[in-house]
């Protein structure tokens, strides 16, 4: 399935969406102006059904349920719904609830990043229109998953005077790369990434290149990386897959998927009599 701004031309392209866990499927094109609804969170029944009748209403994520924001968009005629996200990070699945059952129409989550950037350009005075449906048919077709399909750090607490050498704690990146395009992909080229905000710190595997036949998957991972060297203290640090090809893809916005990795200072306390000893 594919979310892509058709217009206005500066924000145009495909954007990274979830669908809800409620709601009709998108087994159609939906070719519709974006318009918000009033009020923005949908907290309440929207008092501007005439503009959203037969187009997509826009919610803000806020203080009421998912699913009691998109029946109330429903009720006003909305086709179809988007709730932009209100946290930093990917889109993600909107959970059914109260009135889930009630809902049929289609119900998406884009990311606060994208949605600030439609919401500059409605408040600016442009029409956006999104182009929503199945990805047609490609001769390459090249895609990662970002729940299933990509090796995450592993979890745990690790004793700080144990970290001594850099191999003391090793990250082994992978990830499955498929493509469900007619033909063969040559020359796939993968990489993963440790970043922050503003740094790239590691780059991993970089460039290998394979081919990978139609309807098909293969499996991608590389040494050990050592995230002890990282040596860039406590935070929260971005871990990106990407794959591409020697071919044109016409919609890539399946190729890349990241995770989060958390460093943190975690004090342990052990009780010995009356006594406290604290490891840190």
């Amino acid at each position: 399935m594919l979310v892509r701004i058709s217009q206005p031309a500066g924000i145009a392209g495909s954007i990274e969406f979830a669908k809800a866990d409620f709601g009709g499927e998108i087994d159609k094109n939906f070719d519709l102006q974006g318009l918000f609804g009033k009020p923005n969170e949908g907290c309440s029944a929207l008092t501007n059904s005439a503009e959203v009748t037969g187009n997509i209403a826009i919610l803000d994520r806020g203080t009421c349920l998912m699913d009691e924001k998109c029946l109330r968009a429903q009720q006003a005629g909305a086709a179809l719904v988007i709730v932009i996200n209100n946290r930093v990070g990917s889109p993600f699945p909107m959970p059914a609830a109260n009135v889930a059952n009630q809902i049929t129409v289609p119900c998406i989550m884009v990311s606060q990043a994208d949605g600030n950037r439609i919401k500059a350009a409605i408040n600016g005075g442009s029409e956006v229109w999104f182009s929503i449906g199945p990805i047609p048919p490609q001769n390459v077709d090249l895609r990662v998953n970002n729940f299933e399909r990509i090796f995450n750090p592993e979890a745990g607490a690790y004793p700080i005077g144990q970290l001594r050498a850099e191999s003391d704690y090793l990250f082994y990146p992978g990830m499955f790369i498929i493509n469900d395009g007619i033909v063969s992909a040559s020359n796939v080229k993968s990489h993963a990434t440790i970043s922050s905000e503003v740094k790239v710190f590691m780059i991993i595997f970089p460039l290998i290149k394979v081919a990978i036949e139609s309807d098909s998957s293969i499996f991608l991972f590389n040494d050990s990386a050592n995230l002890s060297s990282l040596k860039k203290g406590v935070g929260i640090y971005e871990v990106s897959y990407v794959t591409s090809s020697d071919s044109v893809e016409l919609y890539d916005i399946d190729n890349k998927a990241r995770i989060p990795l958390a460093l943190r200072i975690i004090y342990f306390v052990k009780d010995v009599g009356i006594r406290r000893r604290i490891y840190r």
